[in-house]
This record gives structure tokens, sequence and C-alpha cells, in this order.
């Protein structure tokens, strides 16, 4: 989720073999059919039927509703991850607004992500509920909040320990607020385990939806041993693929990720 410049990254995923969890209701006309789309992204539905594929785009700065209906009319974009929290901690003041001008424009899925910074002194705890609460205090509904695991956060270098209290911190105050059903894991094999090593979120109970990066340029989520890692694999299925991240559409040119 970190971009050289431009107002959007277009990402896009590819559809997975199995369902994952239910997003929850969202209010928009669309949202029973909940959406989880990329160009290839991945839809899934309020039961684990079988799912669909839509093209979506990451959203890290403010958008209106007239450059989201340009993608969705003109692209095809039917889903979206917007950014709730900056690295200052502090929620983005951008999000509540960017949220309904994709609801708007007619997008069937919006979800938001958020990156738990880990030097700027606020807790991990009250980082994930300050975000979620300035978004309920904005009366504006969501999918998925998607917690991101990436170097950007500035991580400990070296104490992996620490950065899983912290990711754990974090990933358990979304889970309260906003229920099981509603969080998933954003990341990529190599730098998940660099800030992680092995841990996983998942449980006995709960296996939570992967969100993973793998720039190969191919749409098919055929490379799960490959890139298998905190307890997702084959067997559990990764949800989605982000394979590419480049393009320029609706006047917005898009860098790829690094």
């Amino acid at each position: 989720m970190r971009f050289l410049s431009s107002l959007l990254a277009f990402l896009v995923f590819a559809c997975l073999v199995q369902a994952a969890a239910p997003a929850a209701k969202t209010g928009a006309p669309a949202a029973k059919a909940a959406a989880k789309a990329g160009a290839a992204v991945k839809v899934v539905a309020p039961k684990p039927n079988p799912l669909k594929c839509d093209k979506g785009v990451d959203v890290s700065t403010a958008v209106t509703a007239e450059q989201f209906k340009c993608l969705h009319k003109e692209q095809k974009v039917n889903y979206v991850t917007i950014r709730a929290s900056q690295a200052n901690c502090n929620p983005d003041p951008d999000a509540a607004t960017t949220i309904r001008h994709a609801w708007a424009a007619g997008l069937q899925e919006v979800d938001i992500y958020l990156v738990p910074h880990f030097s700027c002194g606020v807790t991990a705890t009250k980082q994930a509920e300050d975000t979620i609460n300035h978004l309920k205090a904005s009366a504006v509904k969501f999918g998925r909040a998607w917690l991101s695991i990436e170097p950007a956060s500035g991580w400990h270098p070296t104490d992996i320990k620490l950065n899983v209290q912290h990711a754990q911190d974090y990933f358990n105050a979304l889970v309260k607020a906003v229920g099981v059903k509603r969080v998933g894991i954003y990341g990529s094999a190599e730098s998940y385990e660099k800030i992680l090593g092995k841990h996983s979120f998942n449980t006995k109970k709960n296996t939570f939806p992967l969100w993973y990066a793998n720039y190969d340029g191919k749409a098919e989520v055929n490379d799960e041993k490959k890139n298998a890692f905190g307890g997702w694999n084959k067997k559990t299925g990764f949800f989605m693929k982000q394979y590419d991240a480049k393009g320029e559409a609706c006047g917005v040119k898009f860098d790829q990720r690094p």
C-alpha cells in the first residue's frame, strides 16, 4: 500500500478457489453480494457460494466521486480498499469522505486497510480503536478491515517478538471493534516473515482471509506453495492476490508498488 506518487494505485487480484468469511452488510445496493474484487479481485458472497471476480483499486489518498465513477464505468472497477490510518497513528481524515464517494459511484464493495505503526508513541490497541471509532462517528459503512503487515510501518528491525505483540494487539482490537468475520490480513511472504516470523493470526476456530502480494503479472492463484506463510497455504486458501499495481486510467497514473 505504499505508492511512489499519484492519486490511486491500480491493484489487481485473482480469483481464489475457496470461499472466505462473509463481509459485513454495507448498506450499498449491492452489499448483499459483498464483493471482494480486483483486476481480478475476488468477490465473497454472504455464504460460501462460488466466488465472483471483479476489478479493484487500492486508494491511499482522497478520491472524488467522479474519479470513482470513471473507474467504475471505464475500467469496470467494482471494489476498493481505502486507507483508513496514517503514519502519525491518527485516522486518515480523508477516509470517510472517500468511502462515501466510492459508494456513491456505484461500487459493490468498499473495504478499509489499516497500518499498525510501531514507533509513534500510540499503542496498537488505541491506533485501531481510534480509527474505527472515527469512521463510526462519521457514520460511514465499510465491509472488511484489512490489517497491513508491511515494512513501511517502521517495525523493530530485529525483535520479532516485539513486532508480533504489537501486530496481535492491533489485530485483537480490530476483531473486538468490527467482529471476527470482518477482519483480514494483507502482506507478502517475504515482508511478513521478516516482520513477524512464523507467527499466525489463524486459530483452530478461525482462519482469517489473506490478501497477499505477488507481482508475477498472473491473475491466477496457482502459487500457494511458493507463497505459503503465516499459516496460510493451499489448504486454507488465500482469498485474493495482488499481482500488479501499474497502469493509467481516468487521468490518473498508477505506479508500480516497490
